[in-house]
């Protein structure tokens, strides 16, 4: 059966099988319960997942699940598209429609979705996708040295008050990498802020500043153990401090801790990550990054 959210309706007819159906369903219930992405998006998805069926049946690719896509169907799909599709954004939306699809499943770690990467990050240059958003994204070879150069700091740091400013910086850049989340929103994180669903995955309640409006966000393990950190490296200034906020910062000059404000975790950012693991884009020069990349990768 379709939803009807007006004004948009959400079909799953055209799907091959009762997996796929049931599957694709979950994912946009899930999806339209959370509000992370805006309900003309997800129906813009719903609908798009159509040409990667059509391209399946024309070569003659049966799929009982999505376990069985492979980086070869996904190069086969984008050079279907560039041969029949005539509009760039379409294209886009039609991959970015997958992507989204099997993401959300391998997110959660759904049985019969691919174990392995089936994206390597080039579809929408290989479709020369004309989004203006394009220039937004993270290059490949940056992220890969950020995830890199997270995974190497996170091996190194401990959860003392002595050791605030490099907790707390892993922990936020950690938390906005998986999530998206605007930098207001993360600075805003409160120690309670993660939750259980009744599936056990974990939930990240956010609460946004901007008009005081909460929504929880399905997060994996990696935010879960930033979170939990900074709360241990915390707990002594929260109970000091009377609050139950996460973010705070020494002052080595000053001798004091305060609140970590935007201005100064964007200067961090730059000045305390990228210099200091010496991050450099495909062209070797020194990356340039902000926060609100990651909510566009």
């Amino acid at each position: 059966l379709p939803i009807y959210l007006a004004p948009y309706t959400f079909n799953f007819g055209f799907l091959p099988n009762e997996w796929f159906k049931e599957t694709i369903k979950k994912i946009t219930m899930e999806n339209i319960t959370i509000g992370r992405l805006k309900l003309s998006t997800l129906n813009r998805y719903n609908y798009s997942l159509d040409v990667f069926f059509e391209f399946l049946e024309d070569y003659g690719i049966a799929l009982e699940t999505f376990e069985d896509v492979s980086y070869e169907i996904i190069e086969g799909f984008v050079h279907f598209l560039l041969a029949n599709v005539k509009s760039p954004s379409t294209r886009s939306v039609s991959v970015a429609s997958l992507k989204h699809h099997i993401k959300h499943g391998q997110m959660f770690e759904w049985d019969r979705f691919p174990i392995s990467e089936v994206f390597d990050g080039t579809e929408q240059r290989t479709l020369q996708s004309e989004d203006t958003l394009k220039s937004m994204l993270i290059d490949d070879v940056v992220m890969d040295s950020i995830d890199s150069s997270l995974r190497k700091w996170k091996t190194t740091i401990k959860p003392v008050i002595e050791n605030l400013n490099e907790v707390v910086l892993w922990a936020l850049i950690t938390v906005i990498r998986h999530t998206g989340l605007r930098i207001e929103e993360a600075l805003n994180l409160k120690a309670d802020c993660m939750n259980r669903d009744f599936m056990k995955k974990y939930l990240l309640e956010v609460v946004s500043p901007k008009n005081e409006t909460e929504r929880f966000i399905p997060v994996n393990q990696d935010v879960a153990k930033a979170i939990n950190l900074l709360r241990e490296a915390t707990q002594e200034l929260r109970e000091e401090f009377g609050t139950d906020k996460l973010f705070f910062q020494y002052q080595p000059t000053k001798k004091k801790f305060k609140f970590l404000n935007q201005v100064e975790a964007r200067i961090w950012l730059k000045r305390k990550f990228l210099k200091k693991f010496d991050i450099r884009d495909s062209n070797g020069e020194l990356a340039v990054l902000t926060y609100h990349n990651f909510r566009h990768q």
